[in-house]
């Protein structure tokens, strides 16, 4: 439950996160701000703003690309981006490189020639270069993660048609496919709202928790849809929800380490705790 009893303007809520240099001499207070301020790495690096594969130049988007082993691609929205500390730790004890190409907002839906464009020109160009780059190339392992968002009984039939044809579209050309499971998400809720006294009082009062049920079937469309897509394909399904939501429930945090950095998407230090889930979908697919 959030606990917001304790009314103080915005500004100084934000206060207590992006002025925090000395923390207010609160170990809660500094451990909060170092987890729920940092974004992933590839957004530092101008990786997840919708350049397409093999037109990444001047950009540092791939790691270790000396690695023995095959290519590994991390695609979709900034549902994708947001495991790209997972990823970098699951790829390199294994040997194989690993490039980051996302963009925020964007479903990785492959249209047909003559369907109608249900993304922005920016995402369907960013979707259909990367997706005919990747049939230039030798085969590799493709992450594609999206947002449960998008999923409606309206839109239902068009992802499943659009993500399938992703899928098997590169498959064919060799490469293995993985797909992210939807992770909880935690509407209207943001740490940015939580006052100082919330968070000097108890850091767990900041966050909020969901029963997995509840988020399981507040949820259902989405999941159904991404584990039937995932099976019909023949593609992994990488389901980080049992990490996310221990003991049945999913939290924003457990006391003083935060999963999520917003209502959205989880912290960079959750993300790398993920790295062994993330290599057993690599080594499974």
């Amino acid at each position: 439950m959030v606990a917001l009893s304790i009314a103080i303007p915005a500004a100084t809520a934000v206060l207590v996160l992006r002025g925090s240099e000395r923390a207010w001499n609160n170990p809660s207070i500094e451990s909060m701000t170092e987890q729920i301020v940092p974004v992933p790495i590839s957004y530092a690096r101008g990786c997840d703003f919708g350049s397409p594969l093999g037109q990444q130049e001047g950009l540092d988007c791939t790691w270790f690309p000396d690695a023995r082993g095959g290519a590994v691609y991390l695609l979709g929205d900034s549902q994708a981006a947001q495991f790209a500390e997972a990823v970098i730790g699951a790829v390199e004890p294994i040997e194989r490189s690993l490039t980051i190409a996302t963009e925020g907002s964007c479903a990785f839906l492959l249209r047909a020639e003559g369907e109608e464009l249900i993304t922005s020109p920016e995402c369907d160009a960013y979707i259909t270069q990367s997706v005919e780059w990747l049939l230039t190339q030798p085969p590799a392992t493709i992450l594609i993660g999206m947002s449960g968002n998008y999923v409606n009984p309206d839109t239902e039939a068009d992802i499943r048609e659009r993500l399938t044809r992703s899928i098997e579209t590169l498959q064919q050309a060799g490469h293995s496919v993985a797909l992210f499971q939807a992770v909880p998400q935690f509407l209207g809720w943001t740490p940015y709202t939580c006052s100082m006294l919330d968070v000097l009082r108890d850091p767990q009062g900041c966050g909020t928790s969901v029963l997995r049920e509840v988020m399981d079937d507040q949820q259902a469309l989405a999941l159904r849809l991404l584990t039937e897509i995932a099976a019909g394909a023949n593609a992994e399904l990488v389901d980080v929800r049992p990490e996310l939501c221990p003991d049945n429930s999913c939290a924003t945090n457990d006391r003083d380490f935060w999963r999520y950095r917003d209502m959205f998407h989880i912290t960079v230090k959750q993300s790398t705790d993920l790295d062994q889930v993330i290599l057993e979908g690599i080594l499974n697919e």
